[in-house]
């Protein structure tokens, strides 16, 4: 695909992935409702499908440009995080701690990623089949034989298992990324399976009813939830069904509305940064309010994430090129 030819439901899902992980992240700010602070696991796997359907489309060649244009989309947010937090939350970090926990879980995660997908697509880009289900058992081994928790819900918490699971979703992302390329759907020939809606969105509800109903029933009964490992798999269908709803007929009729679409694109570009800086937000002053708390909180976030984002490109742009400061670059929101 060009760049004129910009899958928007990308666009919508990293918009809707950010809603789901800021949600999640909201218990405290739900008060005794914190039961629907819920949804992280969701956004996480919409947002790696993400990476890994625009990660395989882009040119490749050698891997150290290659992952140094990965470390400067990524790490000047991390760096300018730190450099607000020492002014505005009075945290200091060394550089060590900045480089492997500035940006929690997500960024060293996602960093391990972009190394294995970088030689799997140099050397073993038809066989991602075959990569998927070895990663599957995997996962499957890892839990039966060495994972500890297993009488508790707790694969989605702060657990390394989750890595594998969250690698299969991105590994989803670069097989469809592929194929559609190849075969030239949604932007020459749509596929039929897209424009579907009411099916997928059928399909989705009975694939997060199971996700959340094995979770809930293990919370409950230990013997229930000994068997969590498998919800990834509904997980799966959650992932696959967003992302043909995104892509449906009904995506166009959105985008056409400038306002809309503007919104859409602004909070989705700002994953990254709305990530970073909402824990350092986040409070429980307005619970008296609820529910309109959490909207309230979720615009208070934004200018401080599009704050971190243009911080970052002015430290990127500082030691990446010799000439002026492009401060429209490092001031746009879209």
């Amino acid at each position: 695909m060009g760049a004129k030819e910009r899958n928007i439901s990308i666009d919508i899902m990293k918009f809707l992935a950010v809603l789901l992980i800021t949600n999640s992240h909201m218990d405290k700010l739900y008060g005794d409702y914190n039961v629907f602070a819920t949804g992280g696991a969701i956004g996480d796997v919409l947002f790696f499908f993400c990476s890994g359907y625009t990660l395989f489309l882009g040119s490749l060649g050698r891997f150290d440009f290659w992952y140094k244009k990965r470390i400067r989309r990524i790490y000047p947010s991390v760096i300018a995080l730190s450099i607000m937090g020492t002014f505005l939350w009075n945290f200091h970090r060394d550089v060590l701690y900045i480089i492997t926990y500035g940006g929690e879980w997500f960024v060293s995660c996602i960093m391990i990623y972009y190394i294995i997908l970088y030689f799997i697509r140099r050397y073993a880009i038809n066989r991602l089949i075959v990569i998927f289900l070895i990663t599957f058992i995997v996962t499957l081994i890892w839990y039966f034989f060495f994972y500890t928790d297993k009488y508790t819900i707790s694969i989605y918490k702060w657990t390394y298992i989750k890595w594998c699971f969250y690698f299969l979703n991105m590994l989803l992302g670069a097989a469809v990324g592929l194929y559609e390329s190849k075969h030239g759907y949604l932007i020459n020939k749509p596929h039929s399976r897209y424009n579907k809606t009411w099916i997928n969105i059928t399909l989705m509800i009975i694939c997060m009813s199971l996700f959340y109903g094995l979770q809930i029933m293990g919370k409950k009964n230990p013997a229930w939830a000994y068997w969590q490992i498998f919800t990834i798999i509904p997980l799966f269908g959650i992932n696959w069904f967003f992302y043909l709803i995104c892509c449906g007929t009904w995506v166009k009729k959105v985008f056409q509305h400038p306002k809309i679409s503007w919104i859409i694109m602004a909070i989705g570009g700002l994953c990254l940064e709305i990530y970073l800086v909402q824990p350092y937000l986040f409070t429980t002053s307005m619970n008296n309010i609820f529910p309109l708390n959490l909207p309230i909180m979720f615009v208070i976030i934004l200018p401080f994430a599009w704050l971190c984002r243009s911080l970052g490109k002015l430290f990127q742009q500082t030691f990446s090129s010799e000439d002026g400061y492009n401060w429209r670059e490092i001031l746009k929101i879209v």
